[in-house]
């Protein structure tokens, strides 16, 4: 884009960022998405994304990344598809790290652990 004088630099950069042909956003959304459910990254850590850090799975980073092109980069339907598979539902057991084999346990986050004192004493 023109940057020259006063442009909207930053206007450009996030037409940039939301574009559908930029191939960084819906990988680093989808991988994004699956640490916050499954409290480990496909790229971990969570956005160093580079050739010397590859994915755990990167067929699954793949498919993760068109779910969310083809949701219309939307979070609630790849949530959605994350939430309903056979994976997310697994109980919770031995921790196999990288293949995710298993849910994991995790404590709840504050606003979680709030939410759920206030709902339970009303």
């Amino acid at each position: 884009p023109d940057l020259s004088g006063r442009a909207d630099r930053l206007g450009a950069l996030a037409d940039w960022v939301a574009d559908p042909a930029n191939p960084f956003f819906a990988r680093a959304q989808a991988n994004r998405v699956w640490f916050h459910l499954f409290g480990r990254g496909l790229v971990d850590p969570n956005d160093d994304f580079k050739a010397a850090n590859p994915p755990s799975n990167p067929a699954l980073l793949d498919h993760l990344t068109a779910e969310f092109a083809r949701g219309g980069h939307r979070l609630k339907p790849l949530v959605r598809h994350l939430m309903t598979s056979r994976l997310y539902q697994l109980a919770a057991g031995a921790d196999d790290g990288a293949h995710f084999a298993h849910g994991r346990v995790r404590p709840l986050d504050a606003e979680e652990l709030l939410d759920a004192v206030s709902g339970v004493l009303g």
